[in-house]
Protein backbone atom coordinates (compact mmCIF):
# COMPACT_ATOMS: atom_id res chain seq x y z
CA UNK A 1 0.00 0.00 0.00
CA UNK A 2 1.19 3.43 -0.73
CA UNK A 3 1.41 6.23 1.76
CA UNK A 4 -1.59 8.04 0.16
CA UNK A 5 -3.77 4.95 0.27
CA UNK A 6 -2.72 4.31 3.86
CA UNK A 7 -3.77 7.86 4.82
CA UNK A 8 -7.12 7.35 3.09
CA UNK A 9 -7.76 4.13 5.02
CA UNK A 10 -6.86 5.84 8.30
CA UNK A 11 -9.22 8.72 7.49
CA UNK A 12 -12.09 6.34 6.68
CA UNK A 13 -11.34 4.34 9.81
CA UNK A 14 -11.35 7.54 11.91
CA UNK A 15 -14.71 8.60 10.40
CA UNK A 16 -16.21 5.16 10.99
CA UNK A 17 -14.93 5.19 14.58
CA UNK A 18 -16.33 8.68 15.14
CA UNK A 19 -19.71 7.66 13.68
CA UNK A 20 -19.78 4.53 15.84
CA UNK A 21 -19.07 6.61 18.95
CA UNK A 22 -21.82 9.08 18.03
CA UNK A 23 -24.20 6.16 17.47
CA UNK A 24 -23.35 4.80 20.93
CA UNK A 25 -24.15 8.20 22.49
CA UNK A 26 -27.52 8.27 20.70
CA UNK A 27 -28.17 4.63 21.64
CA UNK A 28 -27.49 5.40 25.31
CA UNK A 29 -29.82 8.41 25.22
CA UNK A 30 -32.57 6.35 23.57
CA UNK A 31 -32.11 3.58 26.16
CA UNK A 32 -32.46 6.16 28.94
CA UNK A 33 -35.74 7.44 27.47
CA UNK A 34 -36.94 3.86 26.99
CA UNK A 35 -36.16 3.02 30.63
CA UNK A 36 -38.06 6.09 31.84
CA UNK A 37 -41.04 5.20 29.65
CA UNK A 38 -41.00 1.63 30.96
CA UNK A 39 -40.96 2.90 34.54
CA UNK A 40 -44.01 5.05 33.76
CA UNK A 41 -45.79 2.04 32.23
CA UNK A 42 -45.07 -0.05 35.33
CA UNK A 43 -46.31 2.76 37.59
CA UNK A 44 -49.53 3.12 35.58
CA UNK A 45 -50.10 -0.64 35.71
CA UNK A 46 -49.72 -0.60 39.51
CA UNK A 47 -52.10 2.36 39.84
CA UNK A 48 -54.60 0.61 37.56
CA UNK A 49 -54.54 -2.51 39.74
CA UNK A 50 -55.08 -0.38 42.87
CA UNK A 51 -57.92 1.58 41.23
CA UNK A 52 -59.62 -1.61 40.03
CA UNK A 53 -59.39 -3.02 43.56
CA UNK A 54 -60.97 0.11 45.01
CA UNK A 55 -63.68 -0.02 42.37
CA UNK A 56 -64.48 -3.63 43.24
CA UNK A 57 -64.49 -2.78 46.94
CA UNK A 58 -66.95 0.06 46.26
CA UNK A 59 -69.24 -2.07 44.07
CA UNK A 60 -71.37 -3.48 46.95
CA UNK A 61 -72.00 0.02 48.32
CA UNK A 62 -72.94 1.26 44.85
CA UNK A 63 -75.31 -1.65 44.32
CA UNK A 64 -76.85 -1.05 47.75
CA UNK A 65 -77.30 2.64 46.99
CA UNK A 66 -78.86 1.86 43.61
CA UNK A 67 -81.27 -0.58 45.25
CA UNK A 68 -82.21 1.98 47.91
CA UNK A 69 -82.76 4.61 45.23
CA UNK A 70 -84.99 2.23 43.29
CA UNK A 71 -87.05 1.50 46.42
CA UNK A 72 -87.36 5.23 47.06
CA UNK A 73 -88.46 5.85 43.48
CA UNK A 74 -91.03 3.10 43.73
CA UNK A 75 -92.36 4.51 47.02
CA UNK A 76 -92.49 8.04 45.66
CA UNK A 77 -94.19 6.82 42.54
CA UNK A 78 -96.83 4.92 44.52
CA UNK A 79 -97.24 7.86 46.96
CA UNK A 80 -97.70 10.26 44.05
CA UNK A 81 -100.25 7.95 42.47
CA UNK A 82 -102.20 7.70 45.73
CA UNK A 83 -102.09 11.45 46.38
CA UNK A 84 -102.50 12.74 42.84
CA UNK A 85 -105.81 14.49 42.27
CA UNK A 86 -107.60 13.69 39.07
CA UNK A 87 -107.22 16.09 36.16
CA UNK A 88 -110.52 17.80 36.81
CA UNK A 89 -109.34 18.72 40.32
CA UNK A 90 -106.11 20.36 39.10
CA UNK A 91 -107.27 23.89 38.79
CA UNK A 92 -105.54 27.07 40.00
CA UNK A 93 -107.65 26.93 43.12
CA UNK A 94 -106.46 23.38 43.99
CA UNK A 95 -103.84 23.33 46.85
CA UNK A 96 -101.39 21.23 44.75
CA UNK A 97 -101.42 23.65 41.82
CA UNK A 98 -98.45 25.88 42.78
CA UNK A 99 -96.25 22.97 43.90
CA UNK A 100 -96.89 20.58 41.00
CA UNK A 101 -96.28 23.20 38.37
CA UNK A 102 -93.37 25.05 39.97
CA UNK A 103 -95.22 28.24 40.90
CA UNK A 104 -94.09 28.51 44.49
CA UNK A 105 -94.52 26.31 47.52
CA UNK A 106 -97.57 24.90 49.22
Amino acid sequence: MTHGANCGVRQVLAEVTQSAQAAEVVKAAVQKVKDKAQAIVVSIEKEKIIAEGKLEAARPALEEAEAALQVRRERCSSDDAAEAPNRTELSPSHPAWPVRFGFGSA
